[in-house]
């Protein structure tokens, strides 16, 4: 139920739509939260509510509003795949924009990050400063070209198989084999 992709496909268009109409729209606003969501009968409701996309100083910038994440299994994922969302929306605008530049901001607003109980162990065993890395994933695939992928998600079974998909530039194996560990724990929510 409470899946992204069906939500946000042809916002995503409209919100390119937009944009080329007027390079500095403050309307290319993506809801995922929708009404029906508050009145739902489930736990599986959007923990992401909206994104939005500026174009200031000739910059792609992305803002990600949250009601809820799980630090364990939420943010880690979550973190990835909206990276690859706005790589895929800055070379979709790109054709539009071709003197656009790349470095404007993700940021993520999130109401409530929380670890579950069932996770605490996990969460206590983690050194933070030894444990944290920094990492690029570059795709030069356009929103439209991911798209027309998608349905090939279903079948990765590793982060490599999902790197290939999105035609990810080269990345460092020692990273990679980091985010594998993310890919595994999370697999059932990248497909998603």
């Amino acid at each position: 139920y409470g899946a992204y992709g069906f939500r946000i496909r042809s916002q995503l268009f409209e919100a390119i739509q937009k944009l080329e109409e007027d390079k500095y729209t403050r309307q290319a606003y993506i809801s995922i939260y929708n009404e029906k969501d508050i009145f739902a009968k489930t736990k599986d409701v959007p923990c992401n509510c909206a994104i939005q996309f500026l174009i200031r100083d000739n910059k792609l910038y992305m803002r990600v509003e949250a009601r809820s994440i799980d630090y364990i299994t939420g943010l880690s994922i979550d973190m990835i795949h909206w990276q690859i969302v706005y790589q895929a929306m800055f070379n979709e605008l790109s054709l539009i924009y071709p003197n656009l530049k790349y470095g404007g901001t993700l940021t993520y607003s999130i109401g409530s990050l929380h670890v579950y109980e069932r996770d605490k162990a996990q969460f206590d065993s983690w050194n933070m400063a030894q444990d944290y890395f920094e990492y690029t994933i570059e795709i030069h695939l356009s929103l439209r070209a991911l798209l027309e992928r998608s349905h090939e998600f279903i079948s990765a079974n590793s982060l490599a198989d999902l790197s290939k998909i999105f035609q990810f530039s080269e990345i460092d194996y020692y990273i990679l084999e980091r985010l594998q560990i993310v890919f595994f724990n999370r697999k059932f929510k990248v497909q998603r």
